[in-house]
């Protein structure tokens, strides 16, 4: 009976999520960027998690992302869990903020009695809170979350700070295949299903449209020593179910697909190495280790094929705890 009422208290604070658009590299250090269905997607009982993202279009466009979130597994068979996170996007100069406050909530099932095939639910909702500055003129939407409209007004008239929030709801699902040797896992997340007004500026109402973010991921142990994980993540803002795009100003524009392979090596310290592609534009490897069985970091670092189309590299950091 408890575990049950923790169970709906979690599903009914759960509802706070974020959607915000995946520029950075290590997007495994923040999971509800995949889907809401990613919280509690590890091995233990508490997660904390913290990563830091430095991006650069140029000695004078720079921004960067940072996040820390926590997650608690509750009751005996711990199936149901409830997160915690908050992120912040920006820098000196750069003219767009955001401050992202979250919770969120998933709950496991299994499908079979040998537990190979699972299903895992999440709900996720957010409050968020943008600030443009005029005066910081340096601005580039490849290096910004886009959680709201950017535009330059002709005439801001006295004000030179513009700002705005809105609360933000989400929900995803988890499937995962695992026998012997192999895994098989697919993701999928449905961010901004109430359609937000997101403009920055209040002089108009525009909608954010609904975005859609799917992973797929297998896993295959080579042997006691050797595992090989190949990954798809792809996701688009933009579903045509509610009406058709009527202006460059629209959200569409936000979307991306990144692939690649991760190498881990079991040993006295474990490690792993992955090599990623963003679209084809640039190419990103991580290198991490494992320490004591509880503590996890990472370093990453991507850089553009072609700077005269794609330029933008960055350098991200993560840390991570696992309580088995």
């Amino acid at each position: 009976m408890k575990s049950n009422i923790l169970l709906v208290l979690s599903v009914f604070i759960g509802f706070f999520s974020q959607a915000q658009d995946m520029r950075i590299s290590q997007y495994n250090s923040v999971p509800i960027l995949i889907s809401p269905a990613s919280t509690g997607d590890f091995e233990g009982s508490i997660r904390v998690s913290s990563s830091i993202t430095s991006l650069m279009a140029s000695l004078d466009q720079k921004n960067q992302f940072s996040n820390l979130s926590a997650e608690y597994k509750l009751g005996k068979e711990m199936k149901s869990t409830l997160g915690v996170t908050y992120s912040h996007s920006g820098a000196k100069g750069f003219s767009m903020t955001n401050d992202y406050y979250g919770l969120s909530a998933s709950h496991l099932m299994y499908l079979d009695t040998k537990k190979i095939n699972a299903l895992r639910v999440g709900l996720l909702a957010s409050y968020i809170v943008g600030n443009y500055r005029v005066s910081n003129s340096e601005y580039n939407p490849w290096l910004d979350t886009r959680s709201f409209f950017y535009y330059n007004p002709v005439d801001s008239g006295d004000l030179d700070v513009f700002n705005n929030k809105y609360m933000n709801f989400a929900t995803g699902i988890s499937y995962t295949y695992r026998y012997n040797n192999i895994k098989f896992e697919t993701k999928i997340g449905a961010y901004n299903i109430f359609n937000p007004k997101f403009n920055i500026i209040k002089m108009n109402n525009l909608k954010k449209r609904v975005r859609l973010s799917i992973e797929n991921a297998f896993t295959i142990k080579i042997n006691e020593s050797n595992n090989v994980r190949i990954s798809h993540l792809s996701w688009q803002e933009g579903v045509y179910y509610r009406k058709a795009p009527t202006q460059k100003s629209d959200s569409l524009q936000i979307s991306e697909t990144i692939y690649g392979m991760d190498w881990t090596k079991n040993c006295k310290i474990p490690f792993s190495v992955g090599l990623f592609s963003r679209s084809m534009k640039s190419a990103f490897i991580s290198v991490g280790g494992e320490f004591r069985k509880t503590f996890f970091a990472k370093i990453s670092y991507e850089i553009p094929f072609n700077r005269n189309y794609y330029n933008v590299s960055q350098f991200g950091l993560s840390l991570v705890y696992i309580k088995k």
